[in-house]
């Protein structure tokens, strides 16, 4: 009966309703050249914080996200450019953010700079403790960086995919944070990044694309957003259940209630998310294979 009732009760909520929140709600961007949006014309309404910042306003005008990154930054603080020796840190500290999204790496991986690996757990763990320590309490993501399609700068896609990635999965784990995944998604999509290594406004917008949706409301990860994923909600009505705390959009309130409906019902019946990517560049063959998971599809009538 109580499922009943609140499958009604979310069926007359609209977009339109509008969550009071006290004060805004600030999401830090902390990161390099690749955050801060080197080599795109407008960064400032184009970068991947600005448009994320966007997406975060259509669901409550009350977010915003903030661009804190560095170019040429490093998270190594013997790199040969600390990102906590910049202003942008001290100013990212300052404004006591609600979140904070960290991706850091891709300058580490540099030869000059990897020769101090052995410190890029600790120093990782060294910047999450000093957001966590802020009396706003934020939220932490951790970013796997995005590939890097040509070894350029000094940047090593191995060292990235190889020792990096499985770096912050290990730091992840050890600060009980979440980890955003950047490189499978944005793999098969070097058209977007002209110089190999930083996107232009399309990939920047893929990459806050994969970002947003931190709390996804296709809850049992079937590929739409239905009724199932709102009894999965009724079921733990009232209780701090992060796996299904998505509302007030983006990052929860830690109690399941109404605002997780309403946020889930913006999703009803749609397929959220990237599903697959194909690049349909075959030359032979019937298959057209996914470079994001394992949707590969089958080619019809030979086409070309």
């Amino acid at each position: 009966m109580k499922k009943a009732f609140l499958f009604a009760l979310v069926l007359t909520l609209t977009s339109s309703l509008i969550i009071n929140i006290a004060k805004a709600k600030l999401v830090a961007c902390v990161g390099d050249s690749i955050t801060y949006g080197s080599g795109i014309s407008d960064r400032q309404n184009d970068s991947y914080p600005a448009q994320l910042s966007r997406m975060l306003q259509k669901f409550d005008n009350q977010w915003q996200a903030q661009n804190y990154g560095v170019s040429g930054a490093t998270l190594l603080r013997n790199g040969d450019k600390p990102y906590i020796q910049q202003s942008a840190y001290n100013e990212a500290l300052a404004a006591e953010p609600d979140a904070v999204i960290i991706m850091l790496g891709t300058n580490d991986s540099k030869s000059w700079n990897w020769v101090y690996k052995d410190q890029y757990v600790s120093d990782y763990i060294f910047l999450i403790d000093t957001f966590a320590e802020l009396p706003s309490k934020p939220g932490i993501w951790l970013c796997k960086p995005v590939p890097a399609f040509n070894d350029n700068f000094g940047i090593t896609n191995a060292v990235i995919k190889d020792e990096i990635i499985p770096m912050i999965d290990e730091i992840a784990q050890l600060r009980d944070v979440e980890v955003i995944d950047l490189y499978t998604p944005m793999l098969g999509t070097s058209s977007m990044f002209p110089d190999g290594i930083h996107p232009n406004a399309d990939g920047a917008r893929l990459m806050a694309g994969a970002i947003f949706p931190l709390s996804t409301p296709d809850l049992n990860e079937d590929g739409i957003v239905d009724a199932a994923d709102m009894c999965i909600i009724v079921d733990h009505w009232g209780e701090n259940y992060p796996f299904c705390d998505v509302g007030p959009a983006p990052f929860g309130d830690d109690i399941i209630d109404v605002w997780d409906l309403v946020v889930l019902s913006e999703y009803l019946f749609t397929y959220p998310g990237s599903v697959a990517y194909w690049k349909l560049d075959e030359t032979e063959g019937d298959i057209a294979h996914d470079s994001v998971a394992d949707c590969n599809g089958t080619l019809i009538s030979g086409p070309l």
